[in-house]
């Protein structure tokens, strides 16, 4: 869906295009993530299954990312075509009248082409449209048809007429030339194909149908295949023509109608189509990637290629910071440990030493087994903390190394500056699985 922006000279114009073009590859460069609920519980999902932060990632919501759209349907194209300005009910039903009166004086043509114009004003009305009057028109429009010899367009033409009236009799003002055409129409009416028409969101009673409130069950709406007016009706009206077929699903989209538990229809491959037409509907179709955040799990949409693919949680990805920090802390924890017990340590083997060979005059026996069991907590502790030591420096090398594994690009480190000059580098390649060397000047 684009803007349309009025420019007073080239040159603005021109900065324009050029500032929107920039904003629009920024914008298609930056992931969408559609949620329900919490928008740092979606992140947190997103984020355990792919690379990308929470900060380069576009939280809405579906409400969010329809708003201010105009209804529309997914699956088949709105053949409207709306150039003049939008009619009325009443300005359709006058040129019924003057085609009548051209076909009185016999200028066939000419109300032929007046009908044709109020069939497609049909689609252009600014108010519901009367089932009474788009009957109408088709039902002249038929007699017409069949008067110039055009039994198939007539065909059809009464056919139309019907799917907005069912109940439509044969008027009796007309030459009954046509009439068993007529009433051979109105004896299959109820036997065309239906359509699957499903509505997405909102309710059925803001829909018309050729002028009628149509059926519904379980959210698909009863009307046949074949070409219809569709109407949303809201603050304004909204006005579709469309050729519904017999064979593939509908979809109509409200989107002042859409809340957040539209969200679930990705849980199912059908709903991912109609959540895919849903998305391009908007300006979704720009973007490079789309994450569906739902409670249940994570989907990737690529807009580009139209495919789906439910992420799963990679453990590597999952662990390998927590086993970084935690062996970090480890190994700090373990070093002080190591460090404090080792001084105390030392400290007291001297006095045990001095102990053993006799050569302390104070010596009492209480004093040596105290002196002896510090001496051993010492040492036990100093242990201790070279256990934490080592299993923190293991911790932290496995997540180092299953965060080199997630970036295929050598990753460099200068180790010291050399005696003679220059530096010595490590280059490690995680593909690989190497390292290597080398001294730089």
């Amino acid at each position: 869906m684009s803007i349309g922006r009025l420019s007073c000279t080239l040159l603005l114009f021109g900065g324009l295009s050029v500032g929107d073009a920039r904003a629009e590859e920024q914008t298609a460069a930056i992931p969408l993530m559609i949620y329900a609920g919490s928008s740092h519980a979606a992140q947190l999902r997103v984020r355990r299954v792919t690379e990308e932060t929470a900060e380069a990632v576009d939280a809405r919501t579906l409400p969010d990312l329809l708003a201010g759209g105009s209804p529309y349907l997914v699956g088949v194209e709105d053949l409207s075509r709306c150039a003049d300005s939008p009619s009325t009910n009443e300005q359709v039903l006058r040129q019924v009248v003057d085609a009548h009166e051209m076909r009185v004086n016999m200028n066939l043509t000419g109300a032929s082409d007046l009908l044709k114009a109020a069939a497609e004003s049909l689609g252009c009305l600014s108010q519901p449209v009367e089932s009474t009057t788009g009957a109408r028109v088709h039902f002249v429009l038929g007699i017409l048809h069949f008067a110039g010899g055009d039994q198939t367009a007539a065909r059809g033409a009464f056919d139309r007429a019907l799917s907005f009236r069912p109940d439509l009799a044969w008027d009796d003002d007309f030459a009954p030339d046509a009439r068993p055409l007529f009433d051979a129409a109105r004896a299959t009416a109820g036997q065309r194909s239906s359509a699957i028409l499903r509505l997405v969101a909102g309710s059925v009673d803001q829909v018309r149908i050729d002028g009628q409130v149509p059926a519904e069950q379980d959210g698909i709406i009863d009307v046949s295949a074949g070409t219809h007016i569709v109407q949303v009706i809201g603050e304004s009206v909204h006005t579709l023509v469309v050729d519904l077929p017999n064979d593939t699903a509908t979809w109509l989209v409200i989107p002042a109608a859409v809340d957040d538990a539209l969200i679930d229809v990705v849980l199912t491959s059908e709903g991912r189509a109609a959540l895919e037409g849903l998305l391009h509907g908007s300006s979704v179709g720009q973007r490079e990637v789309v994450f569906i955040a739902h409670p249940s799990g994570t989907w990737r949409y690529d807009p580009q290629g139209r495919t789906w693919k439910r992420q799963q949680v990679d453990l590597a990805r999952s662990v390998r910071t927590p086993l970084i920090i935690g062996g970090g802390v480890g190994v700090v924890l373990g070093g002080v440990l190591m460090a404090v017990h080792s001084s105390k340590a030392n400290q007291l083997a001297s006095g045990v030493k001095s102990d053993q060979a006799g050569t302390n005059p104070t010596l009492n026996t209480t004093d040596h087994q105290d002196r002896q069991a510090q001496w051993k907590r010492a040492r036990t502790g100093y242990w201790v903390g070279t256990g934490i030591g080592a299993t923190g420096l293991v911790a932290a090398a496995v997540g180092g190394a299953l965060f080199l594994n997630a970036h295929p690009g050598p990753v460099r480190l200068m180790a010291a500056p050399l005696p003679g000059g220059g530096a010595l580098h490590l280059q490690f390649s995680p593909v690989l699985r190497s390292a290597s060397r080398r001294r730089t000047p």
